[in-house]
């Protein structure tokens, strides 16, 4: 009787199962690291799509932080008038333009 065919059959098999379960893990992985940019992404972008001082199209580089959240500005002096804010005032004017 000649095992040969299935001794290969087994080895195969065996070969193909471990291709696919690194490929299993190669997937996931993929899909973990996608999740995750998405997560520092949403961290990343402003609270807001409109200047809180002027009311127009904020930049998204022209930022600073607010109780932990980023907020844009349409301009410097924009961000300069802000800055002379207390907290009280920077809440009122982020309420009126903030998108969360």
């Amino acid at each position: 009787m000649n095992t040969r065919p299935t001794h290969q059959m087994i080895c195969v098999t065996l070969l193909a199962a471990v291709a696919l379960s690194g490929l299993s893990a190669c997937v996931s992985t993929r899909s973990q690291a996608r999740e995750r940019e998405a997560e520092l992404a949403a961290q990343a972008a402003a609270l807001n799509t409109n200047c809180p001082i002027t009311g127009g199209a904020a930049s998204p580089e022209i930022v600073s932080t607010h109780r932990g959240q980023r907020v844009a500005f349409a301009s410097a002096a924009a961000q300069q008038q802000w800055n002379e804010m207390d907290d009280e005032q920077r809440d009122v004017a982020l309420a009126r333009v903030s998108r969360r």
